[in-house]
Order: structure tokens, then sequence, then C-alpha cells
């Protein structure tokens, strides 16, 4: 399991990449970094202080040693077809490059094909399934 330490230094890189974002707000956005006991990693960033992720900016991720779970990606109405999506995806795959993951899947809507294949993914085995070779 990670210690304290391990998790804030990769929270501060995760920061870092994302107060290069134009909509970050250091004060109100959160970082939130875990990790147990078989070393899997769990990351989520959230814009603001909602409760729950719905509507707002956000990712989450779950790191196993080379692939990572995109579990859920949004951004707020007012940041729409705007490129925030695509950027917001990016900084989560440059963190992902940097802690050495091989592949990121991802299951996603019908309507969403389309873009999610823009970003080089490809469907995989499963129903609505994606995946990405870094």
């Amino acid at each position: 399991m990670m210690n304290r330490l391990e998790i804030e230094k990769i929270e501060a890189s995760l920061r870092k990449k994302l107060s290069r974002l134009e909509i970050y707000d250091e004060a109100s956005d959160k970082v939130k970094i875990d990790g147990d006991e078989s070393n899997k990693l769990f990351v989520q960033y959230k814009k603001g202080n909602y409760v729950g992720l719905l509507g707002t900016t956000h990712f989450a991720l779950q790191i196993e040693t080379e692939v990572a779970y995109l579990l859920s990606i949004g951004r707020e109405e007012k940041y729409r077809n705007k490129g925030f999506g695509r950027i917001l995806y990016n900084t989560a795959e440059d963190f992902c490059r940097e802690r050495g993951v091989k592949r990121i899947q991802l299951t996603f809507g019908h309507e969403k094909e389309e873009y999610w294949q823009s970003l080089g993914f490809r469907k995989i085995g499963g129903f609505l399934q994606m995946e990405k070779v870094l």
C-alpha cells in the first residue's frame, strides 16, 4: 500500500498538470488520490464544490499497474463544445503516461463512439468497450 507521502506527491503532480488549464481554480477544485493494498491507484479530479459528479467538470481513473480505467469524465454545460473535454482527457492521459500506464480502457455510450475514436481509442472485446494503447 502507498504511504501518505507518496500519495501527496502524486496529488501535487496532478495539481500542477491541472493548473495549466485555464478553467482550473486552485482554491475550489479538488484532487483526491487513494491507493489500496494491491497498489491500485484511484484518482479523482472535480471542479468546484459540487455534491456528486453529475453536471460537473471532472474525471475519475482507476490505475492498475499498466492499465488505467477511465471510470468517468465530464464537463459542466458552460464548458461544452469549447474543447475542454479533450483538454481534460489529455491531462488524464498525460498523467497515466507518467505513471507507466500502457493502455487506457473505458465503457462508452453509442453516441460518443466517434468522439473516443477521434482520441485514438478502438473497440475491444465486450459491448461498448474501447481501449487506447499508449
